[in-house]
């Protein structure tokens, strides 16, 4: 009976101690509304505990999408805008690790930009898919598998549209 006891506990600790995924710009339902219960209604008078941090982002305004364990992200290094993925469950000094990166694509620049510069906007995760919206040149969206970094599909919609590039794009929602 103990046995079936500690079982039961440690499988009803893990699933109440699983994080909701957000997936997406806006989160699961795209309405910033987080489902996760036991949120501190008040920050601690110290701020809040500080679990990790990730040197390596550069520049950019990117929001991130998370799914399970890994943190997708859009990043400017030099210039070109990465696709990374962090992989939450390594974390050591207070720093997660990378767990790939690839390129998707040139830093967006335009004459007259004061006001950042890199990527602006929110991978979308989907299933076993990661798709980017890249605000540079081509105005590309780019799919690539969840687990690695070979590219899947890259499809230039400015060209394709014949749209003109006026600004960046700083959000991403698929329907």
């Amino acid at each position: 009976m103990r046995v079936v006891l500690a079982l039961l506990l440690g499988l009803v600790a893990s699933v109440t101690s699983v994080a909701v995924d957000w997936p997406q710009y806006r989160g699961p339902l795209r309405n910033d509304v987080s489902a996760e219960t036991g949120l501190l209604q008040a920050w601690p008078k110290e701020g809040p505990l500080l679990l990790w941090t990730f040197a390596d982002a550069r520049i950019g305004c990117s929001r991130s999408a998370i799914v399970g364990e890994r943190l997708f992200t859009i990043v400017g290094r030099g210039e070109d805008e990465f696709l990374i993925a962090l992989n939450l469950s390594d974390v050591k000094n207070k720093s997660v690790a990378q767990a790939w990166a690839t390129r998707i694509g040139p830093t967006f620049h335009f004459k007259g930009n004061s006001w950042n510069a890199g990527p602006n906007s929110t991978p979308t995760v989907d299933d076993e898919l990661v798709f980017t919206l890249v605000r540079n040149c081509c105005f590309a969206l780019t799919c690539r598998p969840r687990n690695n970094r070979r590219p899947a599909v890259d499809h230039e919609y400015r060209a394709a549209m014949g749209w003109p590039l006026l600004i960046g794009y700083g959000r991403f929602e698929l329907s």
